[in-house]
């Protein structure tokens, strides 16, 4: 996997896709970036459109199974 800032190729498998997505959180986190809240992104000549919506998930400290 490449970065797709620079146009070359991006993930191939889920497990890159979410291993770009964990960096680019993080990065953007610890850059000061408010990345809460919903995005719709419209592709050129693709059929596809998505929305994408961010939210911090809270855990609790215990578990109760």
């Amino acid at each position: 996997m490449t970065s797709s800032t620079t146009g070359s190729e991006g993930p191939t498998t889920e497990r890159e896709f979410r291993r770009a997505l964990a960096t680019l959180l993080h990065e953007a986190h610890d850059s000061g970036v408010a990345i809460e809240g919903g995005w719709a992104f419209r592709t050129d000549g693709d059929d596809h459109d998505w929305g994408v919506e961010i939210y911090e998930v809270a855990y609790r400290s215990e578990r109760h199974d």
